[in-house]
């Protein structure tokens, strides 16, 4: 099972994906995986989840901050610092 923050990122980055009318195939293609694993990677039933590298690709094939994908802009009440940062970089990867 993912961690919330996992679940966060994952769940924004599918509603990017939705929202610029990427299929599952189209994202995989891009980052050269098959289908089924970004079909896991969504699932919230599975562990898997993207790596650094490939959130790192999705921000920018989807043109966002990576920060943005680990931070709730309703929650954000000022800069994100790069210890809070780093702390959420760290949570995900757990």
């Amino acid at each position: 099972m993912k961690s919330t923050i996992q679940n966060d990122v994952i769940f924004r980055l599918r509603k990017l994906r939705e929202a610029r009318g990427y299929s599952q195939a189209k994202v995989a293609a891009l980052l050269c995986i098959s289908s089924g694993q970004i079909g896991n990677i969504e699932s919230p039933k599975h562990s898997h989840k993207y790596t650094l590298a490939q959130l790192e690709t999705l921000s920018e094939e989807f043109n966002v901050p990576i920060e943005s994908l680990f931070f709730d802009p309703e929650e954000r009440h000022g800069p994100i610092t790069i210890k809070e940062f780093i702390h959420r970089i760290i949570e995900y990867q757990e």
